[in-house]
């Protein structure tokens, strides 16, 4: 800008200059050749007056006489000369008269020599800093050249003051361009200093920054400009933030999905896997995005995806909703594909996976169930109504007959109705009615009466069951008919899978923050690896034909898990094949309600 503007103004001032200069010039040289213009003509007229007066004297006396007239002319501001017609030198003013080729070659002098009167003028001849005028002298009696006076001002004054003025305006204008450029440079940067700051924002905000504000100094454009870019920074800042708020809660919301969210672009590359869509596939999420669809996902996902991503689905029309059933990483997967496309074309596709592997373990479970209840219920039924049928045909008179046949009816009816009560038991504790009626008791107390109750049927194996507790109470908070009939089960289950001369130890503890533990250890057969994990599964048996044997329906232990989980606790199991096994279930500090 600045120098835009001293080219500027330099381009004004020269013109200025030469205009100025050519109209002084003009004015100044036009006054002095009229003044000389004016003179040569009385100069000439008075020697034509001076011929006509003198009679008819031709040739040099004629020139003679012009030249007497012109040397009397000693007052004359310029130097004068005479020449002849053929343009020779008859007098000069000057102290010699040579052949002047100035005088000589000055255009126009050819024509006022061949007869052409009036005043002839030029202006300065080369270099020299002068003006000419030549005059023809006629003879007054025939009008013949008598011969033609050169008149020439030095002009020394004009052309030496020409100059100064140049140098004089040259001087001022580079005062002016100096002013010029201070008063440029000045307004530049109030113009480039604010776009300057614009500029610096601009690459702030091109780099993520748009907490900065730029000063409104004016209310001119500059000014308006400034405000209306810090109300775009603060709008674009707004609109990041809720950007990322937004993107924020859409991770959270994918992160914790349980159902797997897995997208591809249209060449089959992952854009997005969400945590849960990681797990179902047996792959890491970050390992998965950018990756090409085919090479780590199942080709029974990775096909209808990339179908799907083209806009043509399988087995549904564009645009809807397919279902995929697939297998991956020992999980049976339910995938819903649908293309991800707008008005003009497709965008990829996404799928939502859905985890059936647990609804199909339950669903097994569930056959399971019922399959057992209908085993465990069918055999007592079988055995009472084939030792009916026998008393109603043969045994009714004989007593000694028909008594242990009803023994065997009324243990199977008791047998029926402990599996049914456990039934029930199963069935309130799944229920909405889950918590159980609690009271503060004496869990040291409980764990007495239990061992006491069945001291007697463990000294029926030869087993020794005892009791280690401290002697102060452990308050707790529990119902007591559960917490009774845990440890029942738990100390029966020791009793019958204990082999004879073995030990039974129950010990209840108090622990630092106020809750209580209890263990049941024996010395019985233990429990293999295998079977750990599925324990505590309803009419689940690890040795069925042993369970059997003792009468066992494999819902203690599942009854025993869910009253300690309704309390607030934990049971634990710790055993190996062949030493024993170790049964510890804690309950939780006396306020504290689950």
């Amino acid at each position: 800008m600045v120098a835009v503007f001293l080219l500027l103004t330099l381009l004004a001032t020269q013109i200025i200059t030469l205009g100025f200069l050519q109209r002084l010039s003009s004015f100044y040289v036009g006054s002095d050749q009229r003044a000389l213009q004016q003179s040569l003509q009385e100069w000439v007229v008075q020697a034509q007056q001076l011929l006509a007066s003198g009679g008819q004297a031709q040739g040099p006396p004629a020139l003679q006489q012009v030249t007497g007239y012109l040397e009397n002319l000693s007052d004359a501001p310029y130097s004068l000369w005479l020449l002849d017609g053929n343009q020779g030198c008859v007098w000069s003013s000057l102290d010699a008269c040579a052949d002047d080729p100035f005088v000589a070659t000055t255009p126009g002098m050819a024509n006022v020599l061949l007869g052409q009167t009036g005043v002839r003028c030029a202006p300065p001849f080369g270099s020299r800093p002068a003006l000419w005028c030549a005059d023809a002298v006629l003879d007054p009696q025939d009008d013949k050249l008598v011969g033609v006076v050169v008149a020439l001002d030095p002009a020394n004054d004009i052309y030496q003051t020409i100059p100064q003025i140049r140098a004089i305006l040259l001087t001022w204008t580079l005062v002016a361009l100096a002013a010029m450029g201070a008063l440029s440079l000045l307004l530049a940067r109030t113009i480039t200093g604010p776009i300057g700051a614009l500029t610096r924002r601009a690459r702030a905000m091109a780099a993520g920054d748009f907490s900065g504000r730029l000063p409104v100094q004016s209310r001119d454009e500059v000014g308006q400009l400034s405000a209306m870019f810090n109300h775009l920074s603060r709008r674009l800042q707004e609109t990041l933030d809720e950007i990322r708020a937004e993107q924020r809660r859409a991770a959270a919301i994918l992160n914790n999905m349980t159902d797997g969210i897995l997208a591809v672009d249209p060449r089959g590359t992952v854009l997005l896997c969400n945590p849960a869509a990681g797990e179902l596939l047996g792959c890491e999420p970050a390992a998965l995005v950018g990756a090409a669809v085919g090479g780590r996902v199942p080709e029974a996902l990775g096909g209808p995806l990339l179908e799907a991503a083209a806009g043509s689905p399988p087995g549904g029309p564009p645009g809807g909703v397919v279902a995929v059933h697939v297998r991956a990483a020992s999980r049976h997967i339910l995938a819903h594909i649908a293309p991800l496309a707008d008005s003009l074309a497709s965008r990829g596709s996404v799928a939502v996976l859905h985890d059936v592997t647990a609804r199909e373990r339950l669903e097994s479970l569930r056959k399971e169930f019922v399959a057992n209840v209908s085993h465990e219920l069918r055999t007592p039924v079988t055995t009472i109504k084939l030792y009916a049928e026998t008393l109603l045909d043969w045994g009714l008179e004989d007593e000694a007959v028909a008594r242990p046949k009803v023994e065997v009816i009324a243990a199977e009816t008791d047998r029926m109705h402990r599996l049914i009560q456990d039934l029930l038991v199963l069935s309130r504790l799944d229920g909405p009615e889950r918590l159980l009626p609690r009271v503060h008791a004496d869990l040291r107390a409980l764990a007495e009466e239990v061992v006491a109750r069945l001291r007697a049927s463990a000294a029926e194996k030869g087993l020794e069951l005892s009791l280690r507790a401290d002697p102060d109470p452990v308050p707790v908070a529990v119902d007591q008919d559960g917490i009774v009939r845990v440890l029942s089960n738990l100390v029966l289950n020791a009793i019958d899978f204990t082999p004879r001369g073995g030990r039974v130890t129950v010990a209840v503890r108090r622990g630092a923050d106020g809750s209580a533990a209890v263990e049941v250890a024996d010395t019985g057969i233990g429990i293999p690896p295998e079977a750990l994990p599925r324990l505590f599964e309803r009419f689940f048996r690890v040795d069925p034909s042993r369970n059997r044997q003792f009468g066992g329906s494999g819902l203690g232990l599942a009854i025993a898990r869910e009253i300690v989980d309704a309390h607030g606790g934990r049971l634990e199991v710790e055993s190996e094949l062949g030493s024993g096994s170790r049964f510890r279930f804690v309950l939780p500090p006396e306020g504290e309600r689950p």
